[in-house]
């Protein structure tokens, strides 16, 4: 009777035995599936992983087999620990695979037009607009554009121009004109019009999503985790908040990435540097003034690769709004002040930096520090040295194990939508899963160029002089140098 009554005390805690442990068992093979899935995670890690909760598996089915009952009990409870961690952890590592699909294999750009009126015009909505003549550059032939145009504005109608500077200019003084154009245009304008912002107006966007053209890059058949390799990181101040595929870019910095030596070299470009864009003839022009021409992000490209005689592998698009995400996920990052004085920002002045090492900033700051020109002598050389120090401190601290591990999940939600790159998720993850799995640290120098700041006519702009920086090819050549040094 008593053994009975034993029998069937055990037969509840056999059968929640059994379920616990197929639980595990499915648990465990989704969480492994899904480690090997991401692409990031070492092998020898998996196969650590897999064998420990194979061992812990063997072990828990002989308790039950054998009906070992408070060693049991005791093992059952970390069963359901490690079933609990396994289910939380699963999403974390799907929502990763998510962010590598969406955001290195974006088959789309977006195109954003402009809408603009005088700001001395009576035009102050859309509807304002109707059956009026609207100004469209001749190289927007695009009936997507002018379809969406239709169903803003009724009755529009449209003519052409070949000269959108000088029609622009003009659009600050006209009360009758109406100007689409793509928003890189603007963007220009006030780069070079202090004025132009306030003496014209923005009454509303389009915004085209097209196609990309399929285009090989040279890195497309490049071991990323062996061979040496160059990305080209241009930075926007796009107003979008989207990633236009036409902008200014105001940042230029080429990466040359030794995977090998585990060296880094990033070379600063000035955006007003005066440079021969890829494709054209006659006047040099500022080299951001690249990206705003038709082909975008392309033209800047080829316009460094002309300049230094190399190869771009990849190139990478950040809008600036990323780098506060990006730091402030991350924590913040120590910035160096070099100068004698406290730096009060220009660019927001809720920023100051003391002199040395006494500057830990969030984001907001960390990107005043890298557009600040204004509190130095050398102006745009010394804002190049700040942007090359906030990248190298952002990249520093993410390559450190801690933070990698403990926040990837913020910095892949600071990251999403704020870059483009043509570098392919397997190569990206590759790169993450190298680091992960020797955890190395990496020698990051950097260099700029310089040259003598002048006024001077330029392809965009060729009836009005502009300030811009005339190369010192010593610099230049000096920089080919370290970047051949560097890739080996």
């Amino acid at each position: 009777m008593e053994k009975k009554k034993r029998k069937k005390a055990k037969l509840p805690l056999l059968i929640i035995n059994f379920i616990i442990f197929s639980l595990l068992i499915v648990s465990s093979v989704f969480f492994v599936y899904t480690m090997y899935n991401t692409g990031i995670v070492p092998i020898k890690y998996i196969l650590i992983t897999g064998g420990v909760l194979e061992l812990i598996t063997i072990v828990d089915f002989i308790f039950i087999i054998r009906k070992v009952r408070i060693p049991s009990i005791i093992f059952d409870v970390l069963l359901v620990l490690i079933i609990v961690v396994e289910a939380l952890s699963i999403p974390k590592m799907k929502e990763f695979i998510d962010f590598i699909q969406y955001n290195f294999n974006n088959e789309y750009e977006i195109s954003v037009y402009n809408i603009m009126v005088s700001s001395s015009s009576s035009y102050n909505s859309l509807e304002d607009l109707n059956g009026k003549t609207i100004i469209l550059l001749d190289e927007t032939n695009d009936d997507k554009l002018k379809n969406q145009i239709n169903e803003k504005i009724k009755d529009a109608k449209f003519t052409e121009t070949e000269d959108i500077v000088t029609d622009m200019n003009k659009l600050k003084t006209n009360k009758n004109m109406i100007i689409i154009a793509d928003s890189s245009y603007y963007d220009t304008q006030i780069a070079n019009d202090a004025e132009y912002e306030t003496k014209v107006k923005v009454l509303d966007t389009i915004e085209i999503k097209e196609e990309k053209k399929e285009e090989k890059n040279s890195g497309e058949n490049k071991n990323v985790t062996k061979n040496s390799f160059i990305i080209y990181i241009s930075g926007i101040d796009t107003r979008s908040n989207s990633m236009p595929a036409r902008s200014l870019s105001d940042v230029n910095i080429l990466m040359a990435v030794n995977p090998d030596t585990k060296k880094i070299l990033l070379v600063h470009t000035p955006r007003d540097y005066y440079v021969q864009l890829h494709g054209t003839t006659g006047l040099p022009d500022k080299l951001t003034h690249a990206g705003t021409k038709k082909g975008g992000i392309k033209v800047s490209k080829a316009t460094m690769e002309d300049l230094y005689d190399i190869d771009i592998d990849f190139y990478m698009r950040v809008n600036f709004k990323s780098v506060i995400k990006v730091v402030d996920a991350i924590g913040g990052i120590n910035i160096y002040n070099d100068q004698k004085y406290t730096v009060h920002s220009y660019v927001d002045n809720t920023c100051s930096f003391k002199p040395g090492w006494n500057n830990n900033v969030s984001g907001k700051c960390a990107l005043a520090f890298a557009r600040e020109r204004h509190a130095y002598s050398t102006g745009d050389k010394h804002r190049g040295e700040n942007q090359e120090q906030v990248l190298t401190r952002i990249i520093e601290k993410i390559t450190s194990s801690k933070v990698l591990l403990n926040k990837y999940t913020d910095i892949l939600k600071s990251l999403n939508n704020s870059f483009e790159t043509d570098m392919s998720s397997e190569k990206m993850t590759s790169l993450v899963r190298m680091q992960l799995d020797d955890m190395a640290k990496w020698e990051i120098t950097p260099y700029n160029v310089t040259g003598k700041g002048a006024m001077d006519y330029t392809y965009s702009y060729p009836h009005q002089k502009l300030s811009v920086i005339k190369p010192n090819y010593d610099t230049v050549n000096t920089a080919k140098t370290k970047i051949k040094e560097v890739l080996g």
